[in-house]
């Protein structure tokens, strides 16, 4: 796992050490003693150990420390205690150059962490908002016995209730259910619920969601199909502008295709694929100051590719069109599925 030996050290102090793949430390310089001197010399810099072993420790961004132990460094005084074929190999600034990009890694982890909790916290705000203001409007329709409006307003607290559960269950793929249990999936029914969920927030937004052709496939795996189309349309909405429509098309054929059209910010040839890696937006998506944390797109990826054997990909049309001062370009995600039938 890691080059050299590795000892980290979580945020409540319990520890690992790794011992090092390219330049693993001898046996007894892994020993429960040994660990125990680590530890207790687990100060931030430079420090050397009984044995005159130098150890170099670097605080990390979630509380924890990572510690190279055991070293003998070019350029330094030797340790005490020899071993064969155990001599030094690194200098003091690699060893430090080390330890400030395992810092980086860790920091850059935590600030997605971080990034994809706030925009979970917006999304459960706007859907907690829109079940409570619809429900308390549905009480009032019920109260006037205006049973026709009373029954919208429910059926939009039930999109939105379904919605919330798509967006929970998206971070906890394990809380939906297990990955080994086995479903047949209706294609058709599934893109069509969530399109149903959608089309019911979409309109308060300015924007309409189409649904056209059909399917009568299905696909057999774990019951988090929904997601994946639920990732894509939710993507769509969020850049697509007021007043546009995003058209939803299910074909069968060898297999079945569902595709995703709407308008949205440019996306370059160079960022057409990376958009699907976790934590990547494309530039001008980040230039919209819409919040996103880069993790739907890649959810969806992972679902069509890994567990349902398909393939998910994204063109977009050169030519531009302007609403409101910005710049859109019609968008096709493309799910392409070996499915069987019905």
């Amino acid at each position: 796992m890691f080059a050299i030996t590795t000892l980290l050290i979580a945020s409540n102090g319990s520890s690992d050490l790794y011992n090092g793949i390219l330049h693993p430390s001898p046996a007894e310089l892994r020993s429960n003693s040994r660990l125990a001197q680590y530890m207790k010399l687990a100060t931030p810099g430079w420090q050397t150990d009984d044995l005159g072993f130098k150890l170099f420790a670097r605080p990390l961004p979630d509380g924890g420390m990572v510690i190279f132990p055991a070293l003998e460094l070019l350029g330094d005084t030797r340790a005490r205690r020899r071993f064969p074929d155990y001599k030094p190999l690194f200098t003091k600034p690699q060893i430090e150059s080390l330890a400030q990009a395992f810092f980086q890694i860790i920091e850059s982890q935590e600030y997605r962490a971080r990034e994809r909790e706030r925009v979970l916290t917006h999304d459960l705000r706007v859907m907690s908002r829109e079940i409570y203001q619809n429900a308390d409007a549905a009480r009032d329709y019920i109260n006037d016995q205006n049973y026709i409006y009373a029954a919208k307003r429910i059926d939009t607290v039930i999109a939105a209730q379904a919605i919330l559960k798509m967006r929970i269950d998206a971070l906890d793929l394990e809380g939906v259910s297990s990955l080994k249990s086995d479903h047949s999936i209706a294609i058709y029914k599934k893109v069509d619920k969530v399109v149903r969920c959608l089309k019911e927030i979409s309109l308060k937004g300015n924007r309409n969601i189409w649904l056209t052709g059909g399917s009568t496939r299905v696909v057999n795996g774990p019951n988090i199909f929904e997601l994946a189309p639920y990732a894509i349309l939710d993507n769509a909405l969020k850049y697509s502008p007021e007043n546009s429509t995003i058209n939803v098309s299910l074909t069968d054929s060898s297999g079945t295709r569902i595709t995703v059209t709407s308008l949205g910010p440019k996306i370059t040839k160079s960022e057409q694929d990376l958009i699907f890696d976790v934590g990547i937006r494309g530039l001008a998506a980040k230039e919209t100051n819409i919040p996103g944390s880069g993790f739907g797109l890649n959810l969806a990826r992972k679902i069509i590719s890994d567990v349902f054997r398909g393939s998910v990909h994204v063109q977009q049309s050169p030519f531009e069109q302007q609403f409101n001062g910005r710049l859109y370009f019609e968008t096709t995600f493309t799910i392409n599925l070996p499915s069987h039938s019905n």
